[in-house]
């Protein structure tokens, strides 16, 4: 499990589901936002190695299934940031919507959101 930074008390601790490139981080230094802790959940190795290359301080934490197993404490996330797959929706996807695998993944997401979030 990750624990958090405990140098300091500024900033936001961030939760970037389907991160990608961690491409978030670049837009909240941009607007500057000052973050802890910026937790990353993703999977494709190219877009993870991009990520730590371009910031070290991200802490990668996998799947998105098994987000709500890797983060100590919930109830410290401030922001959520989510793109989930659109495979499912687009022509490619062949209009399967929700029931193409990659779509059905949004789902996590709403099950995090409403364990982080409940009210």
């Amino acid at each position: 499990q990750f624990q958090y930074k405990l140098e300091n008390n500024l900033g936001i601790n961030v939760l970037s589901l389907f991160d990608g490139m961690s491409g978030a981080q670049i837009a909240l230094e941009r607007a500057e936002i000052p973050v802890l802790n910026y937790f990353a959940s993703e999977i494709d190795k190219f877009a993870i190695k991009v990520a730590k290359d371009n910031h070290d301080d991200v802490i990668h934490i996998g799947d998105i299934r098994g987000v709500l197993d890797n983060i100590v404490s919930l109830k410290s996330i401030d922001v959520i940031l989510c793109g989930s797959p659109c495979q499912g929706f687009s022509v490619a996807g062949k209009g399967l919507n929700f029931e193409h695998p990659q779509s059905k993944l949004f789902f996590e997401f709403v099950n995090i959101y409403k364990t982080i979030y409940p009210t």
